[in-house]
């Protein structure tokens, strides 16, 4: 039988680097760290240019993430790291955001009401 490996490289300190998924969560991009799993699974998490599958990178300061979320694409420099989720001026802190793109929904992806309707209130003459 092997030796196990150490938690961490002895080199460094442990407290100057974070999961990927998490840090993502503390920052407040999403809401729950699923979430993160599944945009970090998806290869929509670009960290310092190299997409990223794996949820368990370690994120230091001064790395760069390009995050595709469903409503935007954001580019942020990490300025620190988290303990846990805090609040929105808090999440805030966490980074510098270099560029925000809106994301811009084609017309297959509008809602029924968005194609259909041509008031905010519905008729059946306005489905005919």
């Amino acid at each position: 039988m092997g030796r196990a490996k150490p938690p961490f490289d002895d080199t460094e300190d442990a407290s100057d680097r974070q999961r990927l998924d998490k840090w993502i969560v503390y920052a407040r991009f999403v809401k729950t760290r699923s979430v993160a799993l599944e945009l970090i699974g998806k290869g929509r998490v670009r960290l310092n240019g190299n997409r990223e599958t794996k949820p368990d990178r370690k994120l230091a300061i001064d790395d760069v993430l390009t995050l595709a979320l469903p409503h935007a694409t954001e580019v942020v420099r990490v300025l620190s790291l988290a303990e846990m989720r805090g609040s929105a001026s808090d999440a805030g802190e966490l980074y510098e955001r270099i560029d925000s793109t809106p994301t811009i929904k084609s017309s297959d992806e509008r809602g029924w009401k968005d194609k259909h309707s041509h008031s905010s209130r519905s008729f059946s003459k306005n489905r005919r």
